[in-house]
């Protein structure tokens, strides 16, 4: 028996490692249902994408209608995004009535594997206008970070300063998910709806493992918010459960308050 539906916006995979495939795992783990709304569909092997291929604007509002008409929606998770046009469907999709009180978690992901931007500057403009002020959470790298506010920290004691600039654009909440420049690990900012300023240490064991750009983890949160979690410990949750997937001997402190509030 599940304990509620995800619906996932963003792109597919077909080796099922990434993009909406590695969301329906993480859901199914969590016991969750997953509905699905697809952005682009994508041919790659183990290296790059090969090919790529976006949908239209109109037929991904269609696939959110045909959902939502026969299906109640617990969490809604918003991934990589390829243009203005699927910046708009999905805003036009949150905008729908039947999504009224739903928790929205966006992770921008605007950048590509290899690092090459996945939007333009004026595409990252219109989604700052058209969906940071709908997501109760904002998931963010220090990368992307600086793509939305033009900040970039250059120590530790800045990270929480970037967050405050991110909460400026409107999400209830922030996660910035950064590599901490003061070691080897990673730090977790969290900023929260009262304005709140929490941290958290993690592990980065190798590049991709238990870390920054991990996909599953937005998606964990997402998980988290669905099965009734406020936004920090959803938070607390999804890290403690990537940490153990990749490194069972991993223990994690809790949320450690700086200021704020």
């Amino acid at each position: 028996m599940t304990k509620g539906r995800i619906l996932l916006i963003g792109r597919s995979d077909c080796l099922g490692e990434k993009g909406v495939q590695a969301g329906i795992w993480t859901a199914g783990v969590h016991g969750l249902a997953a509905s699905t709304v697809i952005m682009n569909l994508t041919a790659r092997d183990e290296g790059r994408n090969f090919d790529e291929t976006e949908l239209p604007g109109t037929f991904i509002v269609r696939q959110a209608e045909a959902i939502l008409e026969s299906q109640k929606i617990d969490v809604v998770k918003v991934g990589r995004l390829s243009s203005e046009e699927q910046i708009e469907a999905t805003a036009q999709i949150l905008d729908d009535s039947r999504l009224a009180g739903c928790p929205v978690l966006i992770t921008p992901a605007f950048f590509r594997a290899n690092d090459e931007p996945a939007l333009g500057v004026r595409a990252i403009a219109h989604w700052k206008r058209r969906l940071a002020h709908r997501a109760r959470m904002v998931v963010v790298t220090e990368r992307e970070a600086d793509a939305l506010g033009g900040f970039q920290a250059e120590g530790r004691e800045e990270l929480p300063h970037v967050a405050e600039t991110l909460a400026t654009l409107g999400s209830e909440t922030v996660l910035l998910s950064a590599q901490d420049p003061g070691g080897d690990g990673g730090l977790d900012i969290f900023l929260d709806a009262e304005g709140v300023l929490y941290q958290r240490e993690f592990p980065v064991m190798r590049e991709g493992e238990a870390g920054l750009d991990t996909p599953n983890f937005s998606t964990a949160m997402a998980c988290q918010l669905a099965l009734g979690h406020e936004s920090r410990e959803a938070a607390r949750r999804a890290r403690d459960f990537i940490v153990s997937e990749q490194n069972e001997s991993a223990a994690l402190t809790d949320f450690a308050r700086i200021h704020g509030g």
